[in-house]
């Protein structure tokens, strides 16, 4: 009979190809729910990644095939979205690719040609989805998908280092300034990522955001991670 030959070098794979478990006391684990992150968990005393989840934060969807065009022309009326949002909104359509416009608690960001996506209160969403179905009629398409669509923040002086590791785009400060919004890869997510002043937003659907959650915790973990709620 052979005998049993064990093999070394797939026995270090398998050694060291596994992420040990991260640790987490059931007290702070039971506070810590994905769709509902309630509370601060830190998970390191020296953290230095915030993970911020805005739960009042509420999302639409501006779509409209003629949208670009119209822009392109420079033909303004009332039913034209530019002046839709700024009688809703009081804020600019951003036009140029990549880009965002902000005013107070709302933020527009460009997806595509003819694709934004309002980002504020979720409380006020609704009334502004009605406002702007009204002044746009049937030329655009607006879709409140706030229930399906999380908003997430990652802050602190190594939240670019964990976005790094997450991300294949460049997010150089030349290639990805404040205020540059761009649609990715996060881990194996899809997601809409935007520089902010002070870090990153994440925009993602809701039926990804477990796997999301468990990605950023151990991509966080050599760092220190802290997660909150924010506004």
């Amino acid at each position: 009979m052979t005998p049993k030959v064990r093999d070394k070098m797939s026995e270090k794979s398998i050694k060291y190809s596994v992420m040990p478990p991260i640790e987490i006391s059931s007290a702070r684990t039971s506070s810590v729910s994905m769709c509902n992150l309630d509370d601060i968990a830190v998970f390191n005393d020296k953290a230095s990644v915030e993970l911020i989840n805005f739960e009042d934060s509420g999302c639409l969807i501006l779509r409209g095939e003629s949208a670009a065009d119209k822009i392109r022309n420079g033909r303004d009326g009332e039913d034209d979205l530019k002046s839709g949002l700024r009688a809703c909104l009081n804020i600019d359509l951003p036009t140029d690719p990549l880009t965002c416009s902000q005013r107070d608690d709302f933020s527009i960001w460009w997806i595509g040609p003819n694709e934004w996506r309002v980002i504020g209160p979720a409380a006020e969403c609704k009334d502004i989805e009605i406002k702007l179905r009204r002044q746009l009629r049937d030329e655009f398409a607006v879709v409140n998908v706030t229930g399906g669509v999380v908003h997430l923040g990652l802050r602190g002086p190594n939240a670019e280092t964990v976005v790094r590791k997450s991300c294949p785009y460049n997010i150089n400060a030349e290639n990805f300034p404040i205020g540059k919004v761009v649609s990715t890869k996060f881990a194996k997510t899809q997601v809409i990522l935007r520089r902010a002043k002070e870090g990153f937003e994440i925009l993602c659907r809701r039926s990804f955001v477990d796997y999301l959650w468990a990605w950023l915790r151990d991509a966080s973990n050599e760092f220190g991670l802290t997660v909150s709620t924010g506004k």
